[in-house]
């Protein structure tokens, strides 16, 4: 029907479509893409799209026409359809979606009633495998005993830990196997692979796993409570969260120190991973490793014991401080110093709260992520008596209100000086956490927190231009420009419809991703492709410029 009609009218349905149906349309026939090829029709679509709009009368028909496609496509226009989605099945064994964890450029995949950890890499348009890692503890008797992973984790440098249940079987073994069984309930074995490196020069470029390095150590534990979140530091230092089972859900965190003598036994110094060329097998266990709990905030919201406290943790990039997350919110609620459990002393969370106008609306309690971009620009002069120049740092975070009923989520940013002479030049991400002042550059429109027991999950892409959040199996993605956001500019880079009135923040539109699945974690490999660990496997969405909407279904059998 809409072919049969004028060109004229076709040329006036096309200039009042959405800039994502548009980009859709252009592919369905040449008729459509001939008519739609007017410069009439593209410099309006172009105002309708985020970006500069400097010299776009002096652009050719040809040169509007691929200027739209450019910045409809990096603003993920027409992604609902185009996007390309792999999903990848467990094959025979059935994948332990709770434990799953994303790592830089990987993936550690756990299966149900299985002790074994399978490492995968990202690589390419494929996954390849890397290792199969095993606990010590089934070399030893793997008939004579019940291993249960209960948590699996990540350090910066891409070791992995696993949290196990031993429980030897106690059948007709006699009083020396009694004592076992009964040791083993009180007992958890807390398991460390450390990675291997190709070069004397300790290089993680050619990274690669062993099941024959690894370091047990024997975690003491009370019946009332159970193991809900893990995270590695670099040095060793390991966080887990307990919950006490019961109506009270009374949570604590413990630190437990890598013990001292290991390492140094081990020739590791400062770096915890093993050269590859060092071929004989290496495996270590620490019976008594030095604990720590931190003290719970007495004050403040989340302080009564009826609510869990912690359901997962995870260190910065430089271990100075350690997020803990609320159990369904995808921001840390509160976060810690990172100290040596060796000490004898205790620290306390500190509530990850700020106050912060949004949106021209009175002052509110917000909470704050890690910073995920960052702009340095140094040597800046100052108009003093005295000439002096300062380097100026602008980090942009996630925020989400907190005493909202209908949660928001914003785009804020934090700017912080440093003389030139006390500059290092290498900003961190983790340093604009300490910052107490921030302001609102854009909104998350159709932001929606997430009620279900997942709660929400959240994603940012590498260089922070994308940033994806799923509830449940409802999964949106916005795309954003960092340095237009930086910059106080918003009404140069945004159209009128997507700007507040009153504050005039910019107003970031989202993009549905077609539904694979409940979502149980996520993470970007690049700015393009997003992974997820679903009830039914893998997938993989790509949101890239050469999507084209084609799915396609693989194994992890086939892949290896």
């Amino acid at each position: 029907m809409l072919l049969q009609l004028p060109p004229e009218i076709i040329q006036n349905i096309l200039w009042h479509m959405d800039p994502g149906t548009l980009l859709v349309s252009l592919l369905v026939c040449k008729r459509l893409y001939r008519i739609a090829n007017s410069k009439h029709v593209m410099q309006h679509q172009l105002l309708s799209l985020p970006g500069l709009n400097v010299g776009l009368e002096d652009l050719s028909t040809a040169g509007a026409l691929r200027q739209y496609r450019l910045r409809a496509l990096s603003n993920l226009c027409g992604s609902d359809v185009l996007s390309q989605v792999t999903r990848y099945s467990p094959g025979r064994h059935k994948i332990d979606v709770r434990q799953c964890v994303f790592c830089p450029g990987g993936i550690a995949i756990a299966y149900q009633h299985r002790s074994v950890i399978k490492l995968y890499d990202f690589r390419g348009e494929r996954i390849h495998p890397m290792a199969e890692l095993r606990p010590h503890l089934l070399q030893d008797d793997e008939q004579g005993c019940h291993i249960e992973l209960l948590k699996l984790a990540f350090s910066q440098d891409r070791d992995v830990v696993g949290l196990y249940r031993y429980t030897p079987h106690e059948g007709n073994g006699g009083p020396f196997v009694a004592e076992a069984v009964e040791k083993a309930r009180h007992t958890l074995k807390l398991v460390v692979f450390y990675h291997l490196t190709a070069t004397k020069e300790w290089s993680t470029k050619a990274t690669s796993y062993s099941s024959f390095v690894q370091e047990t150590s024997d975690i003491a534990i009370n019946r009332e409570f159970r193991p809900v979140g893990l995270a590695l530091a670099n040095n060793g230092t390991t966080c887990i969260a307990w919950t006490r089972t019961g109506p009270s859900f009374d949570t604590k965190v413990s630190l437990y120190a890598r013990n001292k003598d290991l390492m140094e036994a081990c020739g590791y110094g400062q770096c915890a991973c093993v050269p590859l060329y060092d071929q004989h097998d290496w495996y270590q266990h620490d019976p008594s490793p030095k604990e720590t709990t931190l003290e719970r905030p007495h004050t403040g919201p989340f302080s009564t014991t009826s609510t869990p406290l912690v359901c997962n943790m995870q260190f910065t990039q430089d271990e100075s401080q350690l997020n803990l997350y609320t159990p369904g919110l995808p921001i840390p609620s509160w976060y810690t110093v990172c100290i040596n459990p060796m000490k004898t002393c205790f620290t306390s969370m500190s509530h990850n709260i700020e106050w912060m106008c949004l949106d021209s609306c009175p002052r509110e309690s917000v909470l704050i992520s890690m910073p995920f971009h960052y702009d340095h620009v140094s040597n800046i002069p100052l108009f003093t008596p005295i000439p002096s120049f300062v380097c100026r740092t602008r980090f942009l975070a996630l925020a989400m209100t907190y005493e909202r009923d209908d949660k928001q989520a914003f785009i804020v940013q934090t700017v912080q000086e440093t003389m030139v002479n006390a500059c290092d030049h290498q900003p961190k991400l983790d340093s604009g956490r300490r910052s107490r002042h921030w302001t609102s550059r854009a909104r998350l429109d159709g932001f929606k927190h997430g009620h279900s027991s997942l709660g929400s999950i959240m994603a940012i892409a590498p260089n922070g231009t994308r940033i994806a959040i799923s509830d449940w199996s409802d999964l949106r993605v916005w795309a954003l420009d960092p340095s237009a956001l930086q910059e106080d500019q918003s009404y140069l880079h945004f159209p009128a419809r997507d700007l507040c009135p009153k504050s005039e923040i910019a107003i970031l539109r989202h993009v549905k991703l077609p539904s694979q699945g409940v979502i149980h974690s996520m993470c970007w490999q690049d700015e393009d492709k997003l992974y997820a660990v679903t009830d039914q496997g893998l997938v993989r969405w790509d949101v890239g410029h050469k999507a084209y909407g084609k799915g396609q279904a693989m194994s992890f059998e086939l892949e290896t």
